[in-house]
């Protein structure tokens, strides 16, 4: 099976460009532990992002007239476990960031405009 993602991103542009809200995220962090926090904020946002495209991707081919036939079965996995992987990340680093976390949430909302601008035109 060859994912839809790996045809339709730049990932050399996509984590060139989502390097530099990261790192002032980081920058932003108070301790160790916040900067650890951040780092898993992120690592959940990039497979978040990458799992919601390969959905998008795959949904929107379906209406293609060369299309493959699409399991439901892995798109329905694709849209609950990205849900599954950001929500835990949220609450376990809600508990220790308390208001905070809004820094790592907009660093989700860019890695969102850094995706869109990653996209190939094909």
């Amino acid at each position: 099976m060859q994912f839809e993602i790996i045809k339709r991103v730049n990932f050399k542009k996509f984590f060139a460009l989502s390097i530099a809200p990261t790192m002032i995220v980081l920058f932003l962090s108070n301790g160790s532990l916040e900067i650890k926090l951040n780092l898993l904020m992120y690592v959940a946002t990039v497979i978040y992002v990458f799992m919601f495209s390969e959905a998008i991707f795959l949904l929107t081919n379906k209406y293609k007239d060369e299309s493959k036939r699409v399991n439901n079965k892995y798109l329905a996995f694709l849209f609950v476990f990205k849900l599954v992987i950001l929500v835990g990340a949220i609450i376990y680093s809600v508990q220790y960031l308390k208001s905070r976390i809004i820094i790592s949430i907009l660093n989700y909302i860019a890695h969102i405009f850094i995706l869109g601008v990653s996209i190939r035109k094909i």
